[in-house]
């Protein structure tokens, strides 16, 4: 404590905390403009790219909409793709399990083969967000094709698919 106030009582420190505060400023008002340029060129990245997976998204719920045997066939795929990701991620985790408990002596070992596990559990929950973004699709489809239907024969098919745990998608 008494280093510090020694240090606020000489010039020396005061003399480098205002050349450091002129300097900080200085940058700061030659760099602003770059990182708003910057900044605003990712942004409108970002927004192309948000409207452009839109778009895909919207072309891919017509085409499912417009074939059942497509929705059939992405169905399929999306179970599949289930039972692997399942697979995966009770198999690291199991491997996860074993590898924790065998001789601590070879931390090498250890280290690579747990940081291997990981990337397989992280692998692995990418496909369930895959398949959750691929059900969406589905459901979005569904809906279309029940409206449609409905449209075309004045029936009484609600356009809503019902969800899970009695949610609408709405």
């Amino acid at each position: 404590m008494i280093e510090i106030l020694g240090n606020l009582n000489s010039p020396a420190w005061w003399f480098t905390a205002v050349v450091v505060a002129i300097i900080i400023n200085l940058a700061s008002s030659y760099l602003k403009e770059p990182l708003d340029n910057s900044l605003s060129k990712v942004s409108s990245w970002w927004r192309f790219r948000s409207e452009k997976q839109k778009a895909k998204d919207e072309s891919i719920s017509n085409l499912y909409s417009q074939d059942e045997f497509a929705i059939l066939v992405e169905f399929n795929r999306i179970i599949i793709l289930t039972i692997l990701a399942f697979t995966v991620l009770i198999g690291s985790i199991t491997f996860l399990t074993f590898g924790v408990s065998g001789n601590p002596a070879d931390t090498f070992r250890y280290i690579v083969s747990t940081i291997i596990i990981l990337f397989i559990c992280i692998f692995s929950t990418t496909i369930f967000f895959y398949v959750f973004y691929r059900f969406r699709l589905m459901y979005l489809a569904i809906d279309k094709r029940n409206a449609r239907l409905a449209a075309k024969s004045n029936s009484s098919i609600p356009p809503k698919t019902k969800l899970p745990l009695g949610k609408s998608n709405e």
